[in-house]
């Protein structure tokens, strides 16, 4: 690796922090790294397929292992990691033979979102969409 010393001890201490993790909690983890800037519990359940209480589990133990912490917004409260860590664990993430389907599920979370803030979304109301469209 071509990197300078002091970033090497940064990456190699990154590493060994998640390689103390047990399976679910290292997955959980390389799954929110798609999200660049924070997350709800709730979308951390429905990107890595889980039920809302096993994520908040799993995410109070990546809490308790300073790998993920909390960030106040204005919107409320997000979980989130550091930029260095998200990087070293985006890495990981996409080597995974399910990354495909963990980006699918991002992306099909944020377009449910957008559904419900705009009801008007194309994909909400085709037939809508369709009488714009004839004329």
């Amino acid at each position: 690796m071509d990197l300078p010393e002091r970033q090497q001890t940064l990456r190699a201490t990154v590493e060994w922090s998640v390689e103390l993790l047990d399976g679910p909690e290292q997955s959980l983890l390389e799954t929110m790294a798609i999200f660049v800037d924070g997350w709800t519990v709730e979308a951390a359940a429905d990107v890595a397929s889980l039920d809302e209480d096993r994520a908040l589990d799993l995410t109070e133990a990546l809490a308790r292992h300073s790998l993920i912490f909390l960030d106040i917004t204005e919107l409320g409260p997000r979980p989130r990691m550091l930029e260095t860590i998200r990087v070293y664990v985006a890495e990981r993430l996409v080597a995974r033979p399910d990354v495909a389907e963990i980006g699918r599920r991002h992306a099909d979370y944020y377009r449910a979102l957008a559904e419900q803030a705009d009801p008007a979304a194309p994909g909400r109301q085709p037939e809508r969409v369709g009488r714009a469209f004839a004329g």
